[in-house]
């Protein structure tokens, strides 16, 4: 996996400070280091999972990796180029290659669209694709997805949230983007719909060889997805490497300390949770 050729993703020295006010009985501002000197690599077909408590930097990281925040110091590179050098104009004919996927599916789409132009927006925009053929290559999206062709003409307050995911993903897939970045995607879905969804990405990821930055706080789901974890703490990275690694020999005290925070799940209780996830894994192959 490791080869030049196969680096999707290569962020350098990533700085991100902003203004914050100091309080209502203080006037001025302060500077809050939300990043600092972070740096990643990721390569084609992997999961990356940064991780860390609330406040840690993972969501700045995310929007800086996707440039929708402007770093204040380093370099964010997508399939061999540079893209803090561009232009509005130039990035925004690159942003089919690295697609985002937010934490709250209902506040990421326009509840006055309906969901053939959701998911059809980025092909209308890079493609030109319209009338039929628009609804053809989503119609095709939604069932990726698991959707029925009834979803086309719906809008987004028509479905429940795992729904709204999956269109939110479908949306992330539709540019057929070398790089998929979610930030937090299942952490507002109940236990089921969010090993639905998580299978779905993984599948997805199988079939088209992407690659995927997973920022969560949840490291029951790392321990699902991630073939590699960083550890951020207040906005640097404190702790990389293989997953089972980190997770199993954690070297840092605060990486030890998110996994002691996380409740104990009895063998019995992991058990019904791998035979939750097969059942549903081969309901969605048959």
């Amino acid at each position: 996996m490791n080869h030049d050729q196969d680096l999707v993703l290569e962020a350098t020295g990533l700085d991100k400070t902003f203004l914050a006010r100091k309080g209502l009985r203080r006037p001025g501002t302060r500077a809050v280091h939300a990043v600092c000197n972070v740096s990643l690599k990721l390569w084609r077909g992997e999961t990356l999972a940064l991780v860390g408590e609330s406040g840690s930097g993972k969501s700045t990281t995310a929007r800086l990796l996707t440039l929708l925040e402007r770093p204040d110091a380093g370099s964010v590179r997508v399939l061999g180029e540079e893209w803090t050098k561009l232009r509005p104009r130039g990035l925004r004919a690159r942003r089919r290659h690295l697609q985002m996927v937010f934490q709250d599916p209902f506040a990421s789409l326009d509840p006055m669209k309906m969901v053939v132009f959701t998911i059809g927006e980025p092909l209308m925009i890079h493609e030109g694709l319209k009338g039929a053929d628009l609804d053809r290559r989503v119609l095709a999206l939604l069932d990726l997805v698991g959707l029925p062709a009834s979803a086309l003409h719906r809008y987004p307050h028509e479905f429940s949230g795992g729904q709204r995911q999956r269109i939110a993903i479908a949306r992330a897939l539709a540019a057929d983007p070398a790089v998929v970045v979610a930030d937090e995607a299942v952490s507002a879905l109940d236990v089921s719909t969010q090993a639905q969804v998580l299978n779905l990405m993984k599948d997805i990821q199988a079939e088209r060889g992407l690659a995927f930055v997973f920022i969560t706080h949840d490291l029951g789901v790392v321990r699902q997805v991630a073939d590699r974890v960083s550890v951020l703490y207040h906005g640097e990275v404190v702790e990389e490497g293989a997953a089972d690694a980190v997770l199993e020999r954690p070297r840092m005290a605060y990486t030890q300390r998110l996994l002691s925070a996380v409740p104990e799940v009895s063998a019995r209780d992991r058990e019904e949770r791998r035979a939750v996830l097969a059942r549903l894994h081969s309901e969605a192959a048959s």
